[in-house]
C-alpha cells in the first residue's frame, strides 16, 4: 500500500482495497478526505527546498514537519491540521436497512481489523433518488 505525504494510505489504495467488497445494492463512488480543520495543509517553497537540501529531493513528512503551513496567515504545524477520510457510496436501487447493513458491516469490520484510516461512510444521492427503508423492498 502506498502512503501519502501525511503518512496515511492514499485514497486510491483504499478504493482499490475495498471496491470489491461493495456489492449490490451499493456502489462505491470514491474514498475522499473531508472536514479539513482549519484547511488542507499547504506545501510551499520552504518545504520543497528542505526536501531538496535534506531529504534527497523526497518531499515527505520530515519536510512537511520542518516548516509550518504555507497558507497565507496560517503557519500552523502539520499536526495542527486534520481531516476525516470517508468512503462515498450510493444506492443502485431502493433497499432495506438490513440489506444495506449486510454490505457495510463486513467492510467496517475489516477497516477496524486492518487499522485502516477510514472514519465512516457517506451516501451520495443519485438522480434516481433511491432510498434506504426500514425494511426490504
Amino acid at each position: 500500500m502506498n502512503y501519502g505525504p501525511e503518512g496515511r494510505p492514499t485514497t486510491a489504495d483504499l478504493e482499490k482495497k475495498y471496491r470489491e467488497m461493495v456489492t449490490d445494492p451499493l456502489s462505491m463512488k470514491s474514498v475522499m478526505d473531508v472536514n479539513f480543520d482549519p484547511h488542507p495543509f499547504v506545501i510551499g517553497v520552504r518545504h520543497v527546498t528542505h526536501a531538496s537540501d535534506v531529504c534527497s529531493g523526497r518531499l515527505g513528512l520530515k519536510s512537511m514537519r520542518a516548516h509550518g503551513c504555507a497558507e497565507r496567515g496560517c503557519g500552523r504545524s502539520l499536526d495542527e491540521h486534520s481531516f476525516d477520510r470517508v468512503m462515498v457510496v450510493s444506492l443502485k436501487r431502493n433497499a432495506g436497512n438490513e440489506e444495506v447493513a449486510a454490505v457495510l458491516k463486513p467492510i467496517a469490520d475489516r477497516i477496524k481489523a486492518d487499522g485502516d484510516d477510514l472514519e465512516g461512510f457517506v451516501f451520495a444521492e443519485t438522480s434516481e433518488k433511491f432510498r434506504v427503508t426500514g425494511k426490504g423492498e
